[in-house]
């Protein structure tokens, strides 16, 4: 008799109904916005490019060695992304984001003692990529697709937010504390903000465990099927290839962004500003994806968004820095439509039931491209003194992610409201 009370209350409590679903999980969404905002993947990234410069300066490290710190935290990524499936599915996705949070706190107080060791600071981005792997956008995706079905595309993409709004706020307001306290300041406040807004991302998860867990157990795929099968099918090896070239393109333009200004002869506060920029239109371009996809072919959209990116790029390569707003919109566009939309198409093709198998996999092929990318600007700009090739190369590679959406097939059916099953 409990259990059907359970079951019948949460099953009202997650009723598929568009209306209903904001306004009972507005939470849900504020809580995956502030854990992006404060998580490893946003805030560290975006931010990395400030203390670049003021590392070179004190320590003498090159770019190469710098980037390769940004390159060791998405393979770390790749490689426990099915650990943290595992995890999320038996401990529930608070208990280790809460673990996430409290513990990647660590290693970035560290990083304010370093003494010149470039070993101890790739060692410090090491640990903090181990500790904050369960904070990252998978969790952070499985919490909202859980939570929301009809609407499932414009939730996902106001969620995945958060990390526009550290690319929008992160560099302009880390850059003016480097610029007052040192770049030890810096890595001290930035450990600060995540142990205040911890709370703010655990508690409404934590409180809606109980219904998350009792729909689940309810919820089925639309289409089934096992690994094999999606595997033997193109749709399965298009996404694999798109994501991954996405990630490839413009993370090493994110992390290289504020430099690349700076070489440019912009100042370093003036550089992060613009940079700033691409916060905003990685937010548009999350809210965007997601309120069109709700309605239109994911993958044609998406392959419109990734050719204008890529003719955007390939401007910003030949011009001066007065126009460097047009690179800003590119990165932004482009990696804002990326995991929003590849959580998305993931449950349009392959369903419910194998969600997390093909996720997981796809993911972990994204964050190992994106993990190569920063090494990979930062050695360009050392052998050929700027970044004019990382530019054109990235434009490319987003032009060619744009044409495997378009061999996409349409999917057999637009994501439904799973059925209950009987009790």
């Amino acid at each position: 008799m409990i259990d059907r009370l359970i079951a019948h209350w949460a099953s009202d409590r997650l009723s598929p109904r568009p209306q209903g679903e904001f306004a009972r999980s507005w939470t849900i969404l504020l809580a995956c916005i502030i854990g992006l905002l404060v998580g490893p993947q946003a805030l560290i990234t975006y931010t990395a490019g400030v203390y670049y410069t003021p590392l070179e300066q004190e320590f003498g490290w090159s770019r190469t060695q710098l980037s390769f710190a940004q390159t060791i935290v998405p393979v770390i990524f790749a490689l426990t992304s099915p650990l943290v499936g595992l995890l999320n599915d038996r401990w529930g996705e608070a208990r280790v984001v809460a673990t996430s949070l409290g513990l990647m706190v660590v290693p970035i107080f560290l990083l304010s003692r370093m003494n010149g060791s470039v070993e101890i600071y790739w060692l410090l981005f090491a640990l903090l990529a181990l500790f904050g792997t369960g904070a990252t956008t998978l969790t952070f995706s499985q919490v909202a697709s859980t939570h929301f079905v009809l609407k499932r595309g414009l939730a996902l993409g106001i969620a995945l937010s958060g990390t526009g709004l550290a690319a929008l706020f992160g560099p302009p307001v880390v850059a003016w504390v480097v610029a007052t306290f040192g770049w030890r300041g810096g890595y001290l406040a930035v450990a600060a903000f995540i142990l205040l807004a911890s709370p703010f991302v655990v508690w409404p998860i934590l409180r809606s465990q109980s219904a998350r867990d009792a729909i689940k157990r309810q919820q089925v795929g639309f289409q089934g099927g096992t690994m094999g099968d999606a595997w033997r099918t193109s749709s399965f090896w298009i996404l694999a290839l798109a994501f991954p070239l996405i990630a490839y393109a413009a993370t090493g333009l994110i992390i290289h962004y504020v430099p690349m200004l700076i070489d440019r002869g912009v100042p370093p506060q003036q550089a992060a500003s613009i940079a700033g920029l691409t916060g905003i239109f990685l937010i548009a371009g999350r809210l965007l994806s997601g309120y069109i996809v709700d309605r239109v072919t994911a993958s044609r959209f998406a392959a419109i968004i990734m050719l204008v990116a890529a003719a955007m790029l390939g401007a910003f390569a030949y011009v001066d820095s007065r126009f460097a707003w047009i690179g800003a919109i590119a990165i932004g566009l482009s990696i804002g439509a990326e995991f929003d939309l590849m959580a998305y198409m993931v449950a349009q093709y392959f369903g419910m039931a194998r969600f997390g198998r093909v996720y997981g996999l796809i993911y972990a092929l994204t964050v190992a491209a994106a993990s190569v990318s920063p090494l990979a600007f930062g050695a360009i700009h050392d052998r050929t003194g700027s970044y004019f090739a990382a530019l054109l190369l990235s434009s490319v590679l987003l032009g060619v992610a744009a044409f495997a959406f378009m061999l996409l097939p349409r999917p057999n059916s637009r994501p439904a409201p799973e059925p209950a099953s009987q009790p």
